[in-house]
């Protein structure tokens, strides 16, 4: 009888999680980030140019426009933990009402 060994179940012999995986899992868990953080970049590169060109309408409102990406990304961030807590609260009554058996966190043989 032959046993898969997967890496991510033995916490003794885990790796670190490299840049790639991070951030695909990342962009996974809320995909909207990552646009999000690309609006804040773009806005970043039109204030250096405005400054550089001496343009203060442009200046002003690519300012403008990253505070919203920034506040847009904290405020899609929030909500998407409010969500997940949510999930996991609903899960947590549902067990200790009996409804639903806890799932177990390792198979055993």
């Amino acid at each position: 009888m032959t046993t898969e060994f997967n890496e991510r179940d033995d916490p003794l012999y885990s790796r670190p999680e490299t840049f790639k995986e991070k951030f695909i899992r990342r962009n996974t868990e809320n995909p909207f980030v990552i646009p999000t953080m690309g609006l804040c970049v773009y806005a970043m590169y039109q204030m250096i140019r405005a400054g550089l060109r001496g343009d203060p309408r442009v200046f002003q409102s690519s300012q403008r426009l990253r505070v919203g990406a920034q506040g847009l990304a904290v405020l899609l961030a929030t909500g998407s933990f409010a969500i997940e807590y949510n999930a996991k609260m609903k899960q947590r009554a549902e067990q200790a009402a009996g409804l639903q058996p806890p799932k177990p966190s390792s198979p055993s043989s």
